[in-house]
Order: structure tokens, then C-alpha cells, then sequence
């Protein structure tokens, strides 16, 4: 998996106190990689949330007798040059010049421990995938307990291996090695700890009563429920009609914390009252700010999402430009809990 090429690095760090990185890249044109160049992301440690996905074509590949050298590797859970995982992606003719000659994938998926290799899985795939200079998706991610690892064309994905999933206990990282030239169309990543998420709530009792003392309240302070949406049904789906609470952060500053009240009709027995729904972050334009949103798992959804009061104080709207989609919340101007609608 060494390279002698240069290091792209960018060091996703924790994200408002919450353990969480997420970010979703569209290239255009591709941001091309060389033989050698490395294309590398820190992940916060333990994560028990994990999606990973890079598109990555080659346009160099040749039809051979037999199988490339890997054109390109996959690797996560890295914690040093010696301890990682990956998948090594290399493409193959069957019986080539033959009519019977049919193109494919393959992958091999290995683990290093410390400079010891153990073999994981290697498949070849041949449906669902695009040869030659055709893109394709890699893609990992966590569920119950397992990684996941399937790679496709965009159209359909095709499984590739499934392992136990051992969480690094410090940070990490995951990113692609170029073995030759290829070009990245996509890629996203998200990652954070659900564990911490449930951990981190508020006193609703508490709340109320901060908003009905009425203690020099910011404007984007108060109770705020659902409104109305406009959303890409093909990009994002609305977990629920939330009713939410946004309140100063005790220990951030210019930040407001973004407290679910209820309204989760997606995994609604996981939303309590309380629990940390988001952030807001001043940007220094008037009624502006930078939001970290959670979706109904708990994940941070995609990057560059944006907030706005409007001039009256009366609606929230939230924008998330990378799914093309915003929600938009009405104040309660009793600031009465008991008066939020069900």
C-alpha cells in the first residue's frame, strides 16, 4: 500500500464536542491521483457509526492476458503504516482475444496487525460493475455490529465481503492509494460515535424555565416547530415533524445546541425528549449561522449546511445545499412547552 507520491490529507476533527465527521464530495471535474498520491481522512476513535464510499475510475486500464497489478487500494481503520485494512482493486480479462472473454473486478481484502497479513476474502466480479474506463463505487459501512463491503457501478451494488468490526480505540484513518493514475468522482464519509450522541441531553424542565424567564434571550432562542420541507425525495428522506428547542451552549461559544422535543416518527423509541438533535454556530452575519444537524439515526448530515432567522424572528429555515433540500420552522411565541402541538 505504499506510495512514494504525495499525501493528500484532511484531518476531520471533532465536530461541536460531539465525536463526528461527515462530508459528501461531488468532482467536476475528477480530482485525479497519480501513481503513488494518497488521498487520506482522520475518523474520530471508536466510531460505531461508519459509511464510506469513494467512485473511482481508471482511465489508463488496458485489457490484459490475465490481471492487472492493483490498479487501486481501498484502506480503513488505519493506525499506522503497518496496521490497516484494505481492499486492493485490480481488473482482468478471463480468456482474452477469445470471444469468451469476459472483463472483471477483482478485489482482494486483507488485514495488517502490526506487520502481520491476514487474508480477509477475494472475489471477482464480473455483474454490476463497469470495466474499462468506467467509474465505480466502493463502498463500506457498519451495521450491527459487522462492516459491509460491496462495490457496483452506480445502478446496483454487488457484495464483496462482510467481517467483525473491532473499532480503532485512538483515531484513524481511511482514504484510497493511486497504484496508477485514477480519477475520484465521489466521495463521502461519515462517521461518529451514537454512543456519545445518547449521552448528551438536556433538562426540559430546566428549559422551559430558562425560556419563561425571559433572561435577555437571543433571537434564535425558544421553541421552534415544524413547518414545512422542501426535499429531494431521491437525496433525503424527513425523519419525523420535529418540534425543537434551541438554546445557548454552556460551554461553546456563540453556539446554540438544537434539542429534540419530540415529533420522530423514524426511530422514534431513540429520540428522547432532550437528546442533542444539533448545533447552530454564529458566522457573523446577522441571523446566519453554520448548523450541524443529526439525522434519525444519530448520524451528522452531509457538510455546508447553513441556518437562517428571518428578519421578523418568526421562521428557522435550515438549508442543506449537498442534498439539495431545507426544512423550515415557526417560532412558538408563548415559549410554553406545554403548548407545543403533538
Amino acid at each position: 500500500m505504499n506510495g512514494s507520491g504525495k499525501i493528500l490529507t484532511i484531518m476531520l476533527c471533532c465536530l461541536l464536542s460531539i465525536q463526528a465527521s461527515a462530508f459528501d464530495r461531488v468532482h467536476t471535474p475528477a480530482l485525479a491521483l497519480d501513481a503513488g498520491d494518497s488521498l487520506c481522512y482522520q475518523l474520530p476513535a471508536s466510531p460505531d457509526q461508519l459509511t464510506i464510499n469513494f467512485r473511482i475510475s481508471c482511465p489508463r486500464v488496458r485489457s490484459v492476458n490475465g490481471e492487472t497489478i492493483p490498479l487501486w487500494t481501498f484502506f480503513w481503520n488505519h493506525t499506522g503504516s503497518d496496521s490497516y485494512t484494505c481492499a486492493e482493486v485490480s481488473h482482468g480479462n478471463t480468456v482474452y482475444g477469445s470471444p469468451a472473454d469476459e472483463e472483471y473486478i477483482s478485489i482482494e481484502v486483507y488485514r495488517m496487525d502490526h506487520g502481520k497479513r491476514t487474508g480477509i476474502s477475494t472475489t471477482r466480479h464480473t455483474k454490476g460493475i463497469s470495466t474499462g474506463k468506467g467509474a465505480n463505487s466502493i463502498d463500506l459501512d457498519l451495521h450491527n455490529g459487522r462492516l459491509y463491503l460491496r462495490i457496483g457501478n452506480g445502478n446496483r451494488y454487488t457484495d464483496v465481503c462482510d467481517m467483525p468490526y473491532t473499532p480503532a480505540t485512538t483515531a484513524s484513518a481511511c482514504g484510497v492509494v493511486a497504484h496508477t493514475g485514477i480519477n475520484i468522482r465521489r466521495e463521502r464519509v461519515s462517521a461518529s460515535s451514537e454512543s456519545i450522541h445518547k449521552s448528551v441531553s438536556a433538562d426540559i424542565t430546566e428549559i422551559d424555565r430558562y425560556f419563561k424567564s425571559d433572561n435577555n434571550l437571543d433571537p434564535v432562542e425558544g421553541y421552534w416547530y415544524y413547518h414545512d420541507r422542501n426535499i429531494v425525495p431521491m437525496k433525503a428522506t424527513l425523519g419525523g415533524f420535529y418540534n425543537l428547542a434551541i438554546i445557548r451552549s454552556d460551554s461553546l461559544p456563540d453556539t446554540f445546541d438544537i434539542i429534540y422535543i419530540s415529533g420522530a416518527s423514524t426511530a422514534s423509541d431513540e429520540w428522547c425528549p432532550g437528546r442533542i438533535k444539533g448545533q447552530l454556530h454564529r458566522t457573523g452575519l446577522l441571523n446566519e449561522f453554520d448548523l450541524l444537524w443529526l439525522d434519525s439515526e444519530g448520524r451528522p448530515v452531509a457538510i455546508e449546511n447553513s441556518a437562517t432567522v428571518s428578519d421578523d424572528g418568526s421562521l428557522l429555515m435550515m438549508n442543506f445545499p449537498m442534498l439539495e433540500s431545507a426544512i423550515r420552522f415557526r417560532r412558538n411565541v408563548n415559549q410554553l412547552l406545554d403548548a407545543h402541538p403533538e
